[in-house]
């Protein structure tokens, strides 16, 4: 097997280019999730696999907030 060090865990894995969105990029970034100098490298399966969960979990709390607000603003309206 051809392991090197995971530049975002830096545990002996094999690395494999992961694909994110730019957009997801710039989120898991924002959040702290993913140094920048980790952009564009690849990483192993674990981190891609937490940094996936990561996304998952964040856009799962912000339609929640977004749903939080209309449900208030409904109210209101009422």
């Amino acid at each position: 097997m051809n392991e090197k060090c995971c530049p975002r865990c830096e545990h002996q894995s094999i690395l494999r280019p992961r694909g994110f969105s730019d957009q997801a990029t710039a989120s898991l970034v924002t959040w702290g999730e993913m140094d920048k100098k980790v952009v564009g490298q690849p990483i192993c399966d674990d981190c891609h696999s937490e940094l996936r969960d990561a996304l998952i979990e964040h856009l799962r709390a912000s339609t929640e907030k977004e749903l939080e607000a209309g449900r208030a603003k409904n109210k209101r309206a009422s």
